[in-house]
């Protein structure tokens, strides 16, 4: 049983980073694990991130679907886990997979941050403002329902446009700039600070800007791929330009036989994504209760909303944005034993 315990977390901590480009929902650790109602076991048991990460991954049908955890230092030493949790804990903290913070910052505070800064959802079944999912018990698992309205897609905040660095040079989430990177804390005055060392951090230069999109087949999620800006993305059946996003396995032959080799250009711009239709058939930007087909060769601002249907269930949107046609992907939880959580029956 041990032994599938750890297989449990080794799964889930594949699907956790403080890199909100790689993620789709954030969370304060400390709350999720205390939530008994998900399975009606023990009062505590980090096996309950597992079971939200497969919520958010058959909510946005996409079976790689990660969190961004945040909690208190205090967690870190908490007698309530097991001596295991705890070191697995540690570990997670020292590789910067969980964003560990101060006396001073409440978790759900910064939670509600890192969302109003990259438009992601906080689970919590704690109501708060902004754009949140509310973890409930469901044949077994977890299901996550929209408790907050929709945030719009992140937006140009100065923050988000500088690479950081921590003083302190040992530090996770600030250590090594690079364009996968934590949001800094804004503290008093909008200073960007540490949110581990609550020290002020080192402006490292320019960051390039990305936007991540991703490429649904049948409701599930095949493709998770950036578009930088000067770096455009050809989306179809079998580009093959550098970086292009291959659909052809994934295609049964109706689809295969519609979409082109090469069938949509993305590229960023200074004020948005831009889809050009390089196709034979054509390409329908759908939203807000509207499909409008794509003119041939001319580019198109994809409204926030808005996505594109290359064929029937093939689609490339946002990530983090749900899908009416989101499938059920394989769940983390698969090695999880089911006793390893519960309470035994007196």
């Amino acid at each position: 049983m041990r032994f599938e315990v750890t297989r449990a977390l080794d799964a889930i901590e594949r699907r956790i980073f403080t890199d909100p480009l790689r993620t789709g929902g954030i969370v304060d650790v400390a709350e999720i694990i205390r939530l008994v109602d998900l399975d009606g076991g023990k009062p505590i048991s980090l096996m309950r991130l597992g079971m939200v990460i497969d919520g958010l991954a058959k909510l946005l049908g996409d079976g790689g679907a990660a969190l961004y955890p945040v909690a208190s230092r205090a967690l870190l030493s908490d007698t309530a886990l097991t001596s295991n949790e705890r070191m697995v804990l540690r570990r997670w903290s020292d590789d910067g997979l969980v964003e560990i913070l101060p006396q001073g910052i409440p978790p759900l505070a910064r939670a509600g941050e890192i969302s109003a800064l990259t438009a992601q959802p906080v689970v919590t079944a704690t109501p708060m403002r902004g754009y949140t999912l509310r973890p409930i018990a469901e044949g077994g698992g977890a299901m996550l329902l929209q408790a907050g309205p929709p945030a719009a897609p992140a937006g140009s905040h100065p923050a988000l446009s500088r690479l950081w660095r921590c003083p302190e040079m040992d530090c996770p989430s600030f250590g090594r700039p690079g364009v996968s990177q934590s949001p800094p804390h804004l503290a008093q005055g909008g200073v960007p600070t540490c949110p581990r060392h609550l020290v002020r951090l080192g402006d490292a230069g320019a960051r390039p800007p990305v936007v991540m999109l991703v490429a649904r087949v049948d409701g599930l999620v095949r493709h998770r791929f950036g578009v930088a800006a000067g770096s455009p993305v050809i989306v179809g059946r079998n580009p093959d330009e550098r970086g292009g996003v291959v659909l052809g396995p994934y295609l049964d032959e109706r689809a295969a036989g519609w979409i082109s080799r090469k069938h949509v250009r993305l590229e960023l711009r200074a004020d948005g994504i831009y889809a050009t239709d390089l196709s034979t058939n054509g390409t329908i930007a759908v939203g807000g209760g509207t499909r409008n087909r794509l003119p041939q060769g001319q580019p198109h601002r994809l409204g926030d909303r808005e996505s594109l249907e290359l064929h029937e269930g093939v689609e490339v949107t946002r990530y983090g944005a749900v899908s009416s046609t989101a499938a059920a992907p394989r769940s983390v939880m698969t090695e999880a034993p089911t006793v390893a959580i519960r309470l035994p029956k007196l």
